[in-house]
């Protein structure tokens, strides 16, 4: 899931949103496209590093240990990485499910089981976003060192009520 897909996805949204005449969430939907389809590859490269360093993402210890050493190989070694996705069958994918009258859905996604920690900390960053609708000054907890401060998700949330989107739809789960 380069950039260049991310363009071509990018030119189908701006598509559909002609079409429906919603020009108007050409720019939040455009970023959280962007943000969905950056975190569903990252979380491939994630994979990847780990398998090439023969770590076990789903043992603690393993996850503790590669987590120390990612962030630096997704700076330094981004093309290494990811010039194994294809021979590890890790792949995103972007499917516009249904797009008539004013319903919108569409599904980003990606091949890799999340592990049980993942799913915490999209479910507390998610938790987070709710609590900070309801006190401001919630929003100083946001940040999180292990993997990102998950700003991505909280501002792609925030986007979307911003501008009418029910993030009531909004799931992740296993494809």
């Amino acid at each position: 899931a380069d950039m260049c897909f991310a363009d071509d996805v990018n030119k189908v949204l701006m598509g559909i949103l002609k079409k429906k005449n919603f020009q108007h969430l050409r720019s939040p939907l455009s970023f959280i496209f962007k943000e969905f389809i950056f975190n569903a590859n990252k979380a491939n490269l994630k994979r990847v590093f780990f398998r090439l360093n023969c770590l076990n993402i789903n043992l603690p210890q393993d996850y503790e240990d590669g987590m120390k050493d990612f962030p630096k190989a997704m700076r330094e070694e981004i093309y290494k990485i990811s010039s194994y996705l294809n021979d590890y069958k890790k792949y995103v994918k972007v499917i516009f499910h249904e797009y008539t009258d004013k319903d919108f859905v569409f599904y980003i996604i990606n091949n890799s089981q999340l592990t049980e920690h993942e799913k915490q900390r999209i479910q507390d960053k998610i938790a987070l976003y709710s609590k900070v609708n309801k006190d401001e000054n919630a929003l100083f907890n946001i940040l999180d060192e292990t993997e990102g401060a998950g700003m991505g998700l909280f501002l792609s949330l925030k986007l979307m009520k911003q501008f009418g989107i029910d993030n009531r739809g909004f799931k992740i789960g296993v494809h």
